[in-house]
């Protein structure tokens, strides 16, 4: 009964048509019969023994042999490696593609290994593993033939062992010549074995050579004699696999990122090997070196690093280097137009340097874009700071803009700063000349101001008025005198909160002056600030200093004088809005509709702050009295004062009161349903620096502003949002740590909030210059 072995060398002589089927089963039976002998024979020794195939034929098979059971071995290795944890699938299938493109002359093993996929001692473990297996599945695999001794070994060829069959044949041979011819055989016949072993050796080394197995081909060439070999060639295949295994061990530097020695065996390479033959691989070789270091310095965002190495991979022929550099400009360019896009212009400038110094043949273009940016940033921070009436600062910025792009438009706007300068200077002046009793000079600097108001209605007004009361001034003096001092009274009523006294007196002023714009104006005023609190104009501590807080950072804020509400707006106050307007009524109201069809709420709950409003529903009550949702600086300004207290009470958050509640805070948790607010001004001690109630707790408020973070404040977080809105000031449902003058949240404008209210602002209109 013919073995795994024996089937397996019956199956490639038939499919390759060496012999026929009848003489295959012949010498299977020859076999049988020898080890009926008590001699051990494979169907390999019987065809060796026969000469039934060529020394050709028979090498041949014992490659084809080898290389099945090298496929064999590949498949177990790769089973036992997946099992036993060593190699992930996707790794297995790296090896196994390694495996296709070098035409499995290595074995899949020793690829794990170079890839550095799997450990030496792992390696081991799973070889031995596979031997084991491979026994137990087949007992000829350990036999004494050749092919046995080849598959123990689990290599491609044993070029001892077939050397070992040469031998046996030439002395079988010898030992049937002639005695003339054996006495020529002993002296001709060892030199020529030696010879002939020393050729075959070397076919075997060049064999191995080609099959890649470049690490065996080395071990059979340091045992190979000279004798009966030609030299150049020794030389030369020598020479041919130590670069290849040179190449082979840079390949293993850059497969473990180790830059530094695949650099250096690089250039030694080059230097041991100066020939043309090999020098195309060799910088191709360098190429890739440099190509994967870049690849790795481009992940790293090491742009500058990467760029060199991706040049010195293009001028060896890697073209994905010029690619990858192509792609780095792209990145580099759209990524600080982006960052210019989100106002991020100092982050963009900082990549558009990197880019200039990276592709120096493109700085020019990006050192215009540098300049694009730094002037499309002064020119913006230029009209915002003219819309805060900051024309000093407006002016420097657009002259800033203007030395790095000269526009017409940037000329336009300095034009305009200047006049608005100049205007103000002159108006400054006529008013001084004019408290010092100075009247024609006084009018001289009013008329000049006419020059710079470019058809400005609101400006004219205002020196048309100062001249109007110049001329008060000058035809009534009396009358004009006393219209002054009530005017002034007014003004220092407003400024003390005495609003009945100043509405007395400007009425007064009224009827003595019927005609005086700054007199209608503050009338008007008068009007619209009853119950509010005045604030005066400067600069007052705003945010909080704890990096990451949604406040951060802590900053000195200029801020003008306004006018507040005393108290959140009540749901009386409201039903005037509604009644006003047919605004849709709170859903908290409750109580029915009056003979209007109004919606109304429980008589208790007239005092209460109204609620369940939205952003939108703030701003159209705000408008309809005429006033305005205060801003976060305003409203930050009128909680905590000048001097940067936390609570609208003082730097503590404890009650001066021995235990009784500050303010309406901490009543209820944050997800809770239940409104428990109170009537505005139930808390006392909740009062700020500016008289104002309620900004700690009851309700928090909506303000005018977008959501978003402080200047500065890059790193705070709170999800900012410039889709909402900002709202400030604790709640019931808060505890004392949002109760902080500078704590602060966003709110969609839609949405409707329990425990969300609102107060209104009035700003100082201009022709009301002395509040300002």
């Amino acid at each position: 009964m013919p073995d795994q072995e024996d089937r397996l060398f019956r199956k490639i002589i038939l499919k390759n048509r060496l012999l026929t089927e009848g003489e295959v089963d012949a010498c299977l039976a020859e076999k049988e019969r020898s080890l009926a002998e008590g001699r051990r024979k494979s169907l390999y020794g019987v065809l060796e023994e026969k000469g039934l195939l060529s020394p050709d034929q028979l090498d041949n098979l014992l490659r084809a042999y080898s290389m099945t059971r090298k496929i064999q071995e590949d498949a177990a290795y790769g089973q036992v490696a997946m099992r036993e944890g060593f190699l992930t699938r996707e790794q297995l299938e790296h090896c196994e593609e390694r495996l296709r493109e070098g035409k499995f002359r290595l074995s899949l093993g020793k690829i794990a290994l170079e890839a550095g996929f799997i450990a030496p001692e792992a390696h081991e473990t799973v070889c031995k593993q596979v031997r084991e297996q491979l026994a137990a599945s087949d007992s000829t695999a350990v036999s004494e033939s050749g092919v046995g001794r080849a598959v123990q070994a689990a290599a491609p060829f044993d070029l001892d062992a077939w050397l070992a069959r040469r031998r046996r044949r030439d002395l079988r041979l010898a030992a049937a010549l002639a005695g003339g011819v054996l006495g020529a055989a002993v002296l001709v016949g060892w030199p020529l074995r030696v010879a002939y072993s020393n050729a075959h050796a070397f076919a075997g080394a060049q064999d191995l050579y080609a099959a890649g197995n470049y690490a065996e081909a080395a071990r059979t060439l340091e045992t190979l004699g000279a004798f009966g070999v030609d030299d150049e060639g020794l030389e030369g295949l020598r020479r041919n696999v130590a670069f290849k295994m040179a190449t082979a061990a840079i390949r293993v530097h850059l497969a473990a990122g180790e830059w530094d020695l695949a650099l250096a065996a690089w250039d030694h390479l080059g230097q041991a090997y100066p020939g043309d033959e090999v020098a195309e691989e060799i910088a191709f070789l360098g190429a890739q070196v440099y190509h994967d270091r870049g690849e790795e310095r481009y992940r790293a965002q090491r742009y500058g690093e990467a760029t060199d190495d991706f040049r010195l991979a293009l001028a060896r022929g890697q073209d994905r280097a010029g690619e990858r550099l192509d792609e780095i400009r792209r990145e580099l360019w759209n990524h600080a137009t982006h960052l210019e896009l989100d106002g991020e212009v100092d982050e963009a400038v900082h990549y558009l340097k990197i880019a200039a110094q990276c592709f120096p043949e493109s700085a020019a273009a990006f050192r215009e874009q540098i300049e694009r940016a730094l002037y499309h940033r002064a020119y913006w921070r230029g009209r915002d700071e003219f819309v805060k009436k900051n024309f000093a600062r407006a002016l420097e910025r657009f002259e800033e803009a203007r030395a790095l792009v000269d526009t017409e438009d940037v000329g336009l706007w300095v034009d305009r700063c200047r006049k608005m300068l100049r205007f103000s200077e002159l108006m400054t002046q006529g008013d001084a000349l004019r408290d010092f009793g100075k009247v024609e000079e006084a009018r001289s600097s009013y008329r000049e101001a006419l020059g710079y108001t470019d058809e400005d209605p609101e400006r004219r007004a205002r020196v048309d008025a100062q001249l109007r009361e110049l001329d008060i001034e000058g035809r009534e003096g009396e009358i004009t005198a006393l219209v002054r001092e009530l005017y002034g009274k007014t003004v220092e009523d407003l400024r003390a909160n005495r609003h009945a006294d100043a509405k007395l007196s400007i009425r007064v002023a009224q009827a003595l002056a019927p005609g005086d714009t700054s007199v209608v104006a503050l009338a008007d005023l008068v009007d619209r600030v009853p119950d509010m609190r005045f604030v005066a104009s400067g600069e007052f501590v705003m945010g909080e200093p704890q990096e990451g807080s949604p406040a951060w950072p802590e900053r000195r804020v200029p801020v003008e004088a306004f006018f507040i509400d005393r108290a959140e707006v009540t749901n009386r106050a409201y039903r005037e809005f509604v009644k006003a307007t047919g605004h849709p009524a709170p859903e908290t109201w409750t109580a029915g509709r009056d003979e209007g069809g109004v919606p109304v709420f429980q008589p208790a709950e007239a005092q209460l702050p109204v609620t369940q409003v939205s952003w939108e529903d703030a701003m159209r009550f705000a408008a309809w009295r005429r006033a305005q949702l205060p801003t976060e600086v305003q409203w930050e300004r009128a909680a905590r004062g000048t001097d940067g207290q936390r609570f609208p009470w003082g730097r503590e958050a404890m009650s001066r009161n021995g235990g009784t509640r500050v303010a309406n805070i901490g009543r209820v948790g944050p997800t809770s349903d239940r409104v428990l607010a109170e009537p505005v001004g139930s808390y006392p001690e909740d009062t700020s620096p500016a008289g104002c109630m309620d900004m700690a707790g009851n309700l928090s408020e909506w303000t005018r502003d977008a959501f978003l973070r402080y200047p500065g404040g890059e790193g705070g977080t709170g999800g900012f949002d410039p889709e909402k809105r900002a709202i400030r000031g604790g709640s019931y449902r808060w505890d004392v740590e949002y109760a902080r003058c500078a704590a602060r949240t966003g709110g969609h404008p839609a949405r409707r909030f329990p425990d969300v209210g609102l107060r209104c602002v009035v700003e100082i209109p201009e022709d009301v210059p002395h509040l300002r």
